[in-house]
């Protein structure tokens, strides 16, 4: 069973249309792992069924995991934002969400609700940064907070 505390964020390429490109790479406390994407690629959206595979990072093969793995990703989209949820051969689903940044679909992953990303808009000359967060445990209700370096 994986360990209930992974965590990550994940970035996928999207197409000259702005759907997904067929790429994409995750990060996780033991390392970082690369998908290829099958399916639904050379479309306009992002929401589909996709089949993917991919190559876990050093630190999971050293626990004893297969190097790689296959599996199903289903995006749906809210808004803005995307909800994706990947099956892999473990059966333990992995949640996750984001947004569109640039040329990339990019945001968290976990195993529960016990994770969240936060987006900064720093203004350099004063140091003074806007942050946005939300969560799955916050049902995704936007908060927002305003930094400022000391």
């Amino acid at each position: 069973c994986p360990d209930a505390s992974r965590y990550g964020l994940f970035s996928y390429d999207l197409n000259e249309m702005g759907g997904l490109e067929g790429t994409g790479a995750w990060t996780s406390s033991e390392g970082k792992g690369a998908e290829l994407i099958g399916g639904r690629l050379g479309k306009k959206e992002i929401a589909g069924n996709y089949e993917i595979v991919g190559r876990r990072p050093t630190g999971d093969i050293d626990k004893g995991m297969s190097e790689t793995y296959i599996g199903k990703l289903t995006v749906t989209q809210n808004m803005e934002r995307y909800q994706l949820q990947w099956q892999l051969e473990d059966k333990v689903p992995y949640n996750g969400f984001g947004y569109v940044v640039g040329n990339s679909l990019v945001g968290v992953w976990g195993i529960g609700k016990e994770y969240g990303v936060k987006t900064y808009t720093i203004d350099g000359d004063y140091a003074v940064g806007k942050c946005e967060w939300t969560s799955p445990s916050l049902d995704f209700q936007t908060n927002s907070e305003t930094i400022k370096r000391k």
